[in-house]
């Protein structure tokens, strides 16, 4: 079509052209000629008036025509725009509700189902080959994963939402953003984001795990830890679920705060024990019970301990003996005597023990290049009719 147009063009610049020099040799043929010769002077004028005319008429339809197909080749582009668009729209894509991207305020120890309604607005089918989420907070629930949407058919689907594991900025209400992505059968990605507002119910006023320690045969251990709490909130209870350890709302610390103590039983059993603590409270505005946890760990120790506290020997060339000092030591400082040492569950080393004042040397040598280890007995004399008393420690080393 523009081919057309250019060739069109160059028509009407030619018959202009000539319409022009007729123009001209017109007036030239009229002042040339003398009165004499009036007769003929103006039969010629005549002749060069119809020609003229002749090339007026002609560059008009030929104006005419061009206008004509260029107003023809308009006509045609809005028809493929309007075809392509059609087309677009035909095809269709999936739409999900700006509205129902968003699921509001929700405390931060929720679990809940939110669901995402998909819809087909287009006169074809679409299939859906996969349904994910941009983090493992929020699960695409089971059989919503893959389908096939008819013309005008809403399908909701559903994902499951915990943000118990999301972390927290205590007291402060924040924003919450997940993708959801749908890959179509021919090939194409679709993507929204769901998102809402997250705030906390319960939080320790200050920012630090919950960990006891206690050493081992311990009269019982006790530990406090102050929570604040959201206004809304009331009707607080604590409760954990380790064994010989108990927990207690000790006081109220003004209207939007308590005091949680952690009470645990004295233990022989050298180690951790990991659990939770369980805060329960009741909205005031809707009677809804809300629920949050906190990890504990209860770390029994041995009241000896070794100094240096180095139970890792770090690298020792096989074959060559290395040699280590330790003291031993009582944590609650009491005087010790009557030590004996000895040695178990030895891997890949050859090693012995020997006393030394307020102490023990460790001789030690790597049997091949690798990873070896040993446990370090130290008994300890009590009273007559009394066993001693035993305290492991594990050692490590790194042969090469």
């Amino acid at each position: 079509m523009k081919f057309k147009q250019d060739i069109i063009a160059r028509q009407v610049f030619f018959l202009i052209a000539c319409r022009k020099y007729l123009t001209c040799r017109l007036k030239i043929t009229t002042l040339t000629y003398s009165r004499s010769k009036m007769a003929a002077t103006g039969e010629l004028t005549s002749v060069w008036v119809m020609i003229a005319a002749i090339m007026n008429k002609s560059l008009v339809l030929v104006a005419g025509v061009s206008l004509l197909l260029i107003g023809c080749n308009s006509a045609s582009e809005d028809v493929l725009s309007r075809s392509t668009v059609e087309s677009q729209r035909t095809t269709g894509e999936l739409e999900v509700p700006q509205a129902l991207l968003g699921f509001g305020p929700v405390w931060s120890s929720a679990s809940f189902r939110w669901t995402v309604p998909f819809v087909n607005n287009s006169d074809q089918k679409i299939e859906v080959k996969s349904v994910s989420t941009s983090c493992g907070c929020a699960v695409v629930s089971s059989g919503d994963g893959s389908f096939v949407l008819m013309p005008r058919e809403c399908r909701p689907v559903g994902l499951e939402i915990d943000l118990r594991g999301e972390p927290s900025l205590p007291g402060l209400t924040r924003n919450f953003e997940v993708g959801v992505s749908a890959i179509l059968g021919d090939g194409r990605q679709l993507s929204w984001t769901v998102q809402g507002l997250v705030k906390d119910a319960f939080w320790l006023a200050e920012s630090r795990p919950i960990r006891v320690v206690r050493i081992e045969s311990d009269a019982e251990t006790t530990t406090s830890n102050a929570f604040l709490h959201d206004p809304d909130i009331e009707a607080v209870a604590v409760e954990t679920n380790l064994p010989h350890v108990s927990a207690s709302l000790e006081r109220i610390r003004q209207a939007e705060g308590f005091t949680v103590e952690i009470k645990c039983l004295p233990s022989s059993a050298v180690g951790t024990a990991s659990g939770y603590l369980s805060v329960t409270g009741v909205q005031k505005s809707t009677g809804e019970q809300i629920s949050s946890t906190w990890p504990i760990d209860v770390e029994t120790v041995s009241e000896l301990t070794l100094e240096p506290a180095l139970l890792h020997l770090g690298a020792v060339k096989h074959g060559m003996a290395a040699k280590f000092h330790f003291r031993v030591k009582s944590r609650r400082n009491r005087e010790l005597g009557g030590l004996r040492f000895s040695l178990d569950d030895k891997r890949n080393v050859d090693v012995c023990a020997s006393d030394e004042k307020g102490g023990v040397v460790l001789d030690l040598k790597p049997s091949s290049v690798g990873s070896c280890s040993f446990d370090l007995v130290i008994l300890e004399a009590q009273d007559i009719g009394i066993s001693e008393k035993k305290t492991k420690f594990h050692f490590a080393a790194e042969a090469y």
